[in-house]
């Protein structure tokens, strides 16, 4: 699989292509149906592309994205918004203790969940108040609180706590 590395940019110039581009371009010419797994190293991106293996390990990593399938995390229902839908998987993650200390930042959280930035925002600023999580203004921050913490533990060992016995 050779390509030529240099492109042409609309306004005429030639320069690298994008690590998202070359991805596409990988899968385009791979058989449909491959596993993630099943993607080259990136040392064979690299010499396939002319280009250097940490880029490489970039382009695989956008090609392992493109073949994951959409998440489906928010509810279908169109008169429910967004954040709403958000908001609601966030909490059930914190009960479950599946998403606790520092949560991912808003441009993340986002991308994973195919909404836009503001809609992140709106969820987290429902769950903040709901106290389950602190918003920390600044660079410092959204953290899972501590009293969703302590609840959470309490339902999971209330029974032992109260000196109950359940055999």
């Amino acid at each position: 699989m050779t390509t030529n590395p240099q492109e042409t940019t609309p306004t005429g110039t030639s320069s690298r292509p994008c690590y998202r581009s070359l991805a596409a371009r990988l899968l385009q010419g791979l058989p449909p149906g491959l596993a993630p797994e099943q993607l080259p190293p990136p040392w064979k991106i690299a010499r396939w592309y002319q280009i250097p293996v940490a880029t490489a390990q970039f382009v695989r990593r956008a090609a392992v994205t493109r073949l994951r399938p959409p998440l489906r995390l928010l509810p279908e229902d169109p008169a429910c918004p967004a954040w709403v839908g958000l908001a609601a998987d966030l909490r059930a993650r914190i009960r479950a203790g599946r998403l606790s200390g520092r949560m991912p930042g808003r441009k993340p959280l986002a991308a994973a969940y195919g909404v836009g930035v503001d809609t992140v925002g709106k969820a987290l600023v429902l769950l903040a108040d709901e106290q389950l999580i602190e918003i920390r203004p600044g660079a410092k921050g959204t953290y899972v609180s501590r009293g969703a913490l302590e609840q959470r533990g309490a339902g999971r060992h209330g029974a032992r706590k109260s000196g109950t016995n359940n055999p």
